[in-house]
């Protein structure tokens, strides 16, 4: 069984991963068809097994045994593709890594009777850093252009086990850290796909980064329905996942750039799956149209902090697990998410440090356009009603920077008061159509009420002049 994740210090930095895909939102997007599906190999070294070149991480790799004269691996694609490019990743961490895979032959054959449908390839350009040019990790074959039509099957075999790091240096012979291959596939309608984080704070360790939280990296799906809200996401030790360093001195936060602007619909979050000890409990998530200005979402957890309680990850089965938590948002319009995260279910039990996971984050909407936010519209749902209310209530007599458009402050003055209920008030039912707004709702009856309660103060305060 793998050891659970330990961030650990590493002389040589994170693996640069090529995000494949186009930002923004169609009906098929590029995505890894290798991920995940059945491989064999020739014998290997212990705990290398075949299938770790597939499990979308950094770390973990197939390494075939170095006594075998004829070393190979092999890959089921589940049917055939139209593969445009494949992407190899070599082993980093030592010299040895380039020459396991350079000089390897790949096959690439059909579903009936392992037919090839394209001429062998030489695979070549691997590099060690003290090599001209520097160290090249991973290289994309596409075939001379023409990518493989028809493939299902990729075999990459060839590599003599004596020349150059053979037995007598007690080496494997092929090694292959990661094996990924790029084929077009139908997305989830609202998925909004190339989304990228950044973090203030990241574990240093070849399988953790932000980036793995929007990659689609160790999700069930990338063969099926990209971006499919149902997915799970594979439990692999120290791979596809984001965590911090133990005990981070300020609150981290994870800030999502969507590379457009959406009506967000939903954000759906798979928790932490490595251990119970990185489990996120409350945090605030915030949008913004700019990347500069942010606006708190509503408060969905009462007294608690922040303004969401996620839940907690349910870690009994060693399985593909579902998402923990799926936040509706009301179709808030957002061009970047902001998570700040507040405090998790438990510390680690032996250790008492505290820190923070997750393993995938989510965003699904429709793509729109910036437009000037309706005044009163808190929630920036398009239309001024009870929830713009509801929301300068809880904010109402608040001062201070924290104190911004989402909770009321309409003036900006960085206060909730009587001018911004005035404000809210003017602009009752106003909602958008096309380019102009006009009002059309009339007030919920607790919504009206609390209205009233925030004009007479609007009265009283006038005639206290």
């Amino acid at each position: 069984m793998r050891h659970l994740l330990i961030p650990v210090i590493l002389s040589v930095g994170l693996l640069n991963l090529e995000t494949p895909f186009a930002t923004g939102q169609s009906s098929t997007a590029l995505s890894d068809v290798a991920s995940f599906q059945a491989t064999s190999s020739s014998p290997i070294w212990p705990n290398c097994i075949s299938g770790n070149a597939v499990n979308g991480g950094a770390y973990w790799r197939f390494e075939a045994l170095n006594t075998e004269p004829n070393p190979w691996w092999r890959i089921d694609l589940g049917k055939a593709w139209e593969v445009e490019k494949l992407t190899l990743h070599c082993r980093w961490s030592d010299p040895s890594g380039p020459p396991r895979l350079n000089g390897a032959t790949l096959m690439a054959l059909g579903p009936d009777d392992y037919t090839k449908v394209a001429d062998n390839w030489v695979i070549e350009g691997f590099r060690q850093s003290t090599e001209e040019g520097g160290a090249l990790y991973a290289i994309t074959i596409d075939n001379g252009g023409e990518g493989w039509n028809g493939v299902q099957y990729f075999q990459i075999g060839g590599i003599d086990p004596t020349d150059p790091f053979g037995p007598s240096l007690g080496v494997p012979s092929l090694t292959i850290l990661e094996f990924e291959a790029w084929a077009q596939v139908p997305v989830y309608d609202t998925f909004i796909n190339g989304v990228t984080a950044t973090a203030n704070y990241t574990a240093v360790h070849p399988g953790v980064s932000p980036t793995f939280l929007v990659d689609n990296s160790g999700m069930d799906d990338q063969s099926t329905l990209l971006g499919d809200p149902t997915a799970r996401h594979y439990r692999v030790s120290a791979e596809n996942l984001w965590v911090t360093p133990d005990n981070p001195s300020e609150p981290p936060v994870l800030t999502f750039d969507l590379h457009g602007i959406y009506d967000l619909d939903k954000i759906v979050i798979w928790g932490g799956d490595q251990n119970e000890w990185r489990q996120p409990k409350e945090c605030l998530i915030e949008v913004s149209t700019d990347g500069e200005t942010w606006t708190a979402l509503a408060d969905a957890n009462a007294e608690e902090a922040g303004n969401y309680t996620l839940t907690e990850n349910d870690l009994s089965e060693y399985l593909p697990l579902p998402a923990t938590d799926t936040l509706d948002v009301d179709a808030v319009a957002a061009s970047h998410v902001r998570m700040t995260l507040l405090s998790i279910y438990r510390p680690h039990p032996t250790t008492g440090a505290t820190n923070y996971g997750f393993s995938e984050v989510r965003f699904y909407g429709t793509e729109t356009s910036i437009t000037d936010p309706i005044p009163g519209d808190a929630d920036n749902s398009g239309t001024v009603d009870d929830g713009d209310a509801k929301i300068l209530a809880a904010y109402w007599g608040m001062t201070g920077e924290s104190i911004v458009w989402g909770r009321g402050d309409f003036n900006g003055d960085k206060k909730v008061d009587a001018c911004d209920a005035a404000i809210l008030a003017a602009h009752w039912g106003a909602t958008r159509a096309g380019e102009s707004v006009v009002a059309t709702a009339v007030p919920e009856p607790g919504a009206f009420a609390l209205l009233l309660g925030l004009l007479a103060g609007v009265s009283y305060l006038g005639r206290g002049r």
